[in-house]
């Protein structure tokens, strides 16, 4: 289920194990926007599926919060809910592909796929990012790395003897949204681990790098291309150069004079 505030065009995706679930996962997520923001949400705007239902309009009424419906199988009523669907499944198909990963982690990848769009700048903010519009702040991205590349996740001591490995290498998957720690899939083991002690390797970090622990002065640091590690060229020698030459003994011969 994704729901987007018009104003700051923020995307929330929330997995439904069943339609049944939307009305209470609704107000879970209305209740924790409230708390954020001291604001009531004044209109919803929804479909003819699940939250078209009598106790969810009496929840509204006990509100005072208005809800509109779209026409049935009209989706241009509801032109930028279905746009930002068929964008937050095209990034998450993208990554799920990226990754090689089972169909069961789909929740996952679109969760990481709104999480994404919500700090993308977009054109109808100006450029801004829709988390800058809806928090009043610029995101920080220096934790975003790359989903599907290798992630290296800590063991605890207490669960791991000393001769066995200290971390897990599993693949990026997403974001945590209740804690600073990232979403990694063990692949042996087929099982999702939530940890902030993670080591990663991205793709541009595979390429080795100079020996040397210091540059030196004029050195870029960037190790040089192919051609420039073949051995030089070995120089023929020319016809001149195969004519036999005598060994001089005693004194060497005059000049033939004319």
């Amino acid at each position: 289920m994704e729901l987007i505030d018009e104003f700051t065009d923020m995307t929330w995706s929330i997995p439904l194990r069943s339609k049944g679930q939307a009305y209470d996962e609704l107000r879970r997520w209305e209740k924790q926007r409230e708390l954020e923001t001291g604001e009531v949400v004044g209109i919803y705007r929804t479909d003819n599926g699940e939250l078209k239902s009598n106790r969810m309009r009496e929840w509204l009424a006990t509100k005072g919060t208005q809800q509109e419906f779209t026409a049935p199988y009209t989706s241009a009523h509801n032109g930028v809910a279905e746009r930002r669907h068929r964008t937050i499944f095209a990034l998450a198909r993208t990554m799920r592909a990226a990754c090689n990963a089972p169909f069961y982690l789909w929740d996952y990848f679109v969760e990481t796929a709104a999480h994404i769009a919500q700090r993308r700048p977009t054109t109808y903010q100006n450029k801004k990012t829709p988390y800058e519009a809806w928090y009043g702040r610029k995101p920080d991205l220096s934790y975003l790395r790359e989903i599907g590349c290798a992630a290296f996740v800590l063991i605890p001591n207490k669960s791991n003897p000393k001769i066995y490995d200290r971390s897990l290498e599993c693949k990026l998957i997403g974001y945590s949204n209740d804690s600073k720690a990232y979403i990694c899939y063990h692949t042996k083991s087929r099982k999702v681990i939530t940890s902030y002690h993670v080591q990663f390797v991205e793709s541009f970090q595979t390429h080795p790098r100079p020996l040397l622990p210091h540059k030196m002065a004029g050195d870029s640091g960037i190790p040089p291309p192919v051609d420039d590690l073949q051995p030089p060229a070995v120089q023929q020698p020319s016809d001149d150069d195969h004519t036999l030459r005598q060994p001089c003994s005693g004194n060497p011969s005059e000049t033939n004079r004319t």
